[in-house]
């Protein structure tokens, strides 16, 4: 009898470990230990990460009850980012979200989003056209880097273009800068070559070095807030004309 409770012992403690294990990984850095829930209104409080059908993986932000886009799974084509998820709303997209998704064709941003991370939608060369919502006021960097889509629209009162943010966009014929813009990063417009020409507005009081690298001089570059190249360099330095061998149009 002595043998048999100590193997009997034995086995409770070694399921109980189990069970403890099973529980950690169920947990997927989730503060509430539970996982999953619904897309849209209604529900209970759900884990940190959702995954929807399109594959779209979705991180709640705790402190703050509200959704991020944290990375896609799918395998392509159109892809549409909800406005909510258990009543939260879904308002950024994480760095790297969709990086190199390269059968991506098209993405739907709701109004709700007013983030739009680093990298975000680098090397997509599938999306044909983006259309940024009104309430993401920067464009952070490399956010389009090397996307080959022909089409930007800003939909609202974007303030900050950055670094490298399109950079190398080779089919890029279609974008307006915002009159709200006021800095424009380093290498934004590196290498848009079909873009035929872009209007700098009156606001803007810092532009990066090499903003336009490699511009060609079929490409037109209109700068509204100075009379002269003197008067740009004095306020942006001369390196934001670097390696640009566009027109450059002054007091347009």
């Amino acid at each position: 009898m002595r043998k048999f409770s100590l193997i009997m012992l034995t086995f409770t403690l070694a399921f109980g470990f189990a069970v403890s294990a099973t529980f950690v990984s169920c947990d997927d850095g989730s503060t509430s230990g539970n996982q999953g829930g619904t897309q849209g209104g209604g529900g209970t409080p759900t884990a940190s990460y959702i995954t929807d059908d399109q594959g779209l993986r979705y991180r709640r932000i705790s402190i703050e009850d509200r959704y991020w886009v944290y990375s896609y799974s799918g395998t392509g084509g159109a892809v549409v980012i909800a406005d909510t998820i258990n009543g939260l709303p879904v308002t950024g997209i994480n760095n790297r979200a969709f990086a190199l998704k390269t059968s991506i064709t098209s993405v739907t941003i709701p109004s709700s989003i007013t983030y739009i991370g680093s990298e975000a939608f680098q090397g997509c060369y599938g999306l044909t056209s983006i259309t940024i919502p009104a309430g993401v006021t920067s464009i952070a960097d490399g956010a389009f880097d090397r996307c080959y889509f022909t089409s930007v629209t800003f939909l609202g009162n974007v303030r900050s273009i950055g670094y490298r943010s399109f950079y190398q966009c080779n089919f890029l014929t279609n974008f307006t800068l915002p009159a709200s813009v006021t800095s424009i990063g380093g290498q934004a417009f590196y290498g848009c070559s079909r873009l035929a020409n872009i209007t700098i507005p009156v606001g803007v009081t810092s532009v990066g070095r090499a903003a336009f690298w490699n511009w060609g001089t079929s490409q037109t570059i209109n700068v509204q807030g100075h009379a002269n190249q003197a008067s740009a360099d004095a306020a942006w330095g001369d390196g934001w004309r670097a390696d640009c061998n566009a027109t450059i149009v002054y007091g347009q």
